[in-house]
């Protein structure tokens, strides 16, 4: 997402920007499935709700700028 941002130019402010870096380190876990059982760990359900309501916030925010 990062990067399609900066190709069309659009730059999130400072806490939108760090949590969009923060989701997609997230899904690199995704992708292997030796790591699956700490991501188990890291992502509570306090922490996956959290991650619910920024990206709600970033997508408003987002097509407010389009």
């Amino acid at each position: 997402m990062q990067y399609l941002l900066n190709e069309i130019g659009i730059k999130p402010p400072p806490s939108h920007g760090k949590f969009i870096i923060r989701l997609s380190e997230a899904s690199i876990p995704t992708r292997y499935p030796e790591d699956l059982e700490k991501m188990k760990k890291d992502f509570t359900s306090e922490a996956v709700g959290d991650i619910l309501m920024k990206a709600k916030e970033v997508i408003q925010w987002l097509k407010k700028q389009l």
